[in-house]
């Protein structure tokens, strides 16, 4: 009759060393890749301009002063209107040798562009609009009115009295 013996693990001193280490590389690790707090260091009225692309034409006449611009996404309010302009959409065509690429207007469609004008939270990282709409020139845009709504870009920034 053999005696199977339980093995059981009893921590000794040197385990109680590595346990604690690994802890405390885990701890500064945490601390150290942490996202560090925004300061927040001030709201100021701003306006931003906003290119939406591929309209048809006349959506520019949709648009009035004082709308509401809404994120088509996140449904966050991105500001009211200012200004409202449009401009030729075009593509990039290369001509028949395809030595040169010339921008060639679309027929029925334009560019939207909107001035817009909203409190920004500006941040060390970001601008926020009160909506909580992150605002980034290059920045993607899927916004909507109360009877258009367009894809496109935020193109300027710029903070009042500048």
């Amino acid at each position: 009759m053999k005696h199977e013996r339980k093995s059981t693990w009893r921590p000794n001193l040197f385990d109680l060393v590595i346990v604690a280490l690994g802890a405390a590389v885990m701890a500064v690790i945490v601390l150290v890749m942490r996202p560090a707090a925004a300061n927040i260091s001030e709201t100021v009225p701003m306006e931003y301009t906003v290119e939406l692309q591929n309209m048809p034409e006349g959506a520019w006449e949709l648009v009035n002063t004082g709308d509401m611009l809404y994120d088509n996404i996140r449904n966050q309010a991105m500001g009211t209107v200012v200004a409202v302009d449009h401009a030729p959409y075009t593509r990039p065509i290369a001509n028949a040798s395809a030595t040169h690429v010339y921008q060639s207007p679309v027929p029925n469609a334009e560019n939207v562009i909107l001035t817009l004008r909203t409190n920004m939270t500006v941040t060390d990282s970001s601008l926020v609009s009160e909506g909580g709409y992150i605002v980034r020139v290059g920045g993607a845009v899927a916004g909507k009115g109360p009877c258009y709504a367009g894809t496109g870009f935020v193109i300027g920034i710029t903070r009042e009295g500048e």
